[in-house]
């Protein structure tokens, strides 16, 4: 139970960023929040040693961790293969957005973190260069493949210079698939 709640809360840890700019601050919450989970733990356990069903409520959790963590691990495998096609083009014209001379930095951000994975949202604020790619027209997915908690998009698209092949993955970030990697094979 320990282990799920901690999961749970560094899940969602995207929304305390501001904790990255001080890291003894992050531990001492972090610790903080192994404390309260154990505390609550042992609590609940007896609490549960005083219920005529224990053990069924105890199968019961146990199944919904499993369930829980199968997700986590397989995401891709749990949405149809429309849905996560439809998803992932979204993230790409996104991504090319940030070529756009026009943005703000602000607004650069807010397209790179609804695009991009934290770590590369980062690396494009500390380094304040984000990809100059141009952008794409008549994107048409060639493969799609699934793989772990990961899938990639095989993409053609039509730029400029003419058409192009890339090769884009995602993973799950929060409750969202967003851009880990990509790479342009022609």
């Amino acid at each position: 139970m320990t282990v799920f709640l901690f999961f749970l809360f560094y899940s969602v840890d995207q929304y305390f960023s501001f904790l990255i700019i001080n890291r003894f601050v992050e531990l001492v919450i972090y610790l903080l929040a192994i404390i309260t989970i154990v505390l609550t733990v042992v609590r609940l356990n007896k609490w549960l040693k005083t219920l005529r069903y224990r053990f069924r409520i105890e199968v019961i959790a146990s199944i919904l961790l499993i369930l829980f963590f199968a997700h986590e691990f397989f995401a891709p495998y749990f949405y149809p293969e429309n849905y996560l096609k439809e998803v992932g083009i979204e993230k790409i014209e996104m991504y090319h957005q940030l070529a756009s001379p026009d943005l703000s930095a602000k607004e650069l951000e807010k397209l790179a973190e609804g695009a991009v994975v934290k770590e590369m949202v980062a690396h494009y604020i500390i380094t304040e260069s984000y990809p100059n790619i141009g952008s794409l027209e008549n994107i048409e997915v060639l493969d799609f493949k699934r793989n772990y908690s990961q899938y990639e998009l095989l993409i053609q698209a039509e730029q400029p210079e003419g058409e192009k092949t890339y090769q884009y993955t995602f993973a799950k970030e929060g409750f969202d698939f967003k851009i880990i990697g990509f790479a342009q094979l022609d």
